[in-house]
């Protein structure tokens, strides 16, 4: 039920394109702006997908792990209702051993205490 769609502009006689991925609302707002900063050019949307529906056709290519969880369970609701259906891509994974020394030092700190 996400409403997110992706969208992708291009302008006339040139090869350069512009993705956008919002609600048709905001699309549009986007699209008004651009078209103001191009000096009123034509810009012509030349895609318009639903978001999930690209990313599920095209996750392989992009080479990123796709998660896809449903509203329809308590923890799925509550992140629709938190992060808006759509939280993160992460391209790179990231150690969580880098943050051991980070641990290991706040253990290590001593915390001054005072009576008053």
């Amino acid at each position: 039920n996400l409403i997110t769609k992706r969208y992708v502009y291009q302008k006339r006689d040139e090869e350069k394109i512009i993705i956008v991925a919002d609600n048709e609302q905001q699309a549009q707002k986007k699209l008004k702006i651009l078209i103001k900063e191009n000096d009123n050019e034509q810009i012509e949307c030349i895609d318009e997908m639903n978001l999930i529906d690209y990313l599920t056709e095209n996750y392989k290519e992009m080479n990123i792990r796709l998660y896809l969880v449903t509203d329809r369970s308590p923890e799925g609701q509550q992140f629709r209702l938190g992060f808006g259906g759509c939280i993160a891509l992460l391209r790179y994974p990231i150690s969580t051993s880098i943050f051991d020394s980070l641990e290991n030092n706040n253990e290590n700190n001593e915390i001054d205490t005072y009576d008053y």
